[in-house]
């Protein structure tokens, strides 16, 4: 059985905005905006990548720690095949 938690990374690498949508609490803040905030946001990140990728979608999660304003979080990017980070979250 797969975690929420790597169900929720695999979305993101997917650029799957309707999984997240079900994926994510209703209740909860991300990137400290509603959730409906967020997904608009990252809705329209994706619409652009995927119009503007239409070669390089290969989306992968890289794990890292925050070494500016968040220092020593753990977190996600996500970088794609040509090495270019189209979001971070911790």
């Amino acid at each position: 059985m797969i975690s929420k938690k790597e169900q929720i990374l695999k979305a993101f690498e997917d650029l799957d905005i309707y999984s997240l949508a079900l994926l994510l609490n209703e209740n909860q803040t991300y990137q400290d905006v509603t959730k409906e905030i967020f997904l608009r946001n990252l809705k329209e990140l994706f619409v652009w990548i995927i119009g503007h990728e239409a070669i390089i979608t290969d989306f992968k999660r890289y794990s890292g720690v925050c070494s500016k304003c968040n220092e020593g979080l753990g977190g996600f990017s996500f970088i794609n095949s040509e090495k270019v980070c189209y979001g971070s979250f911790i």
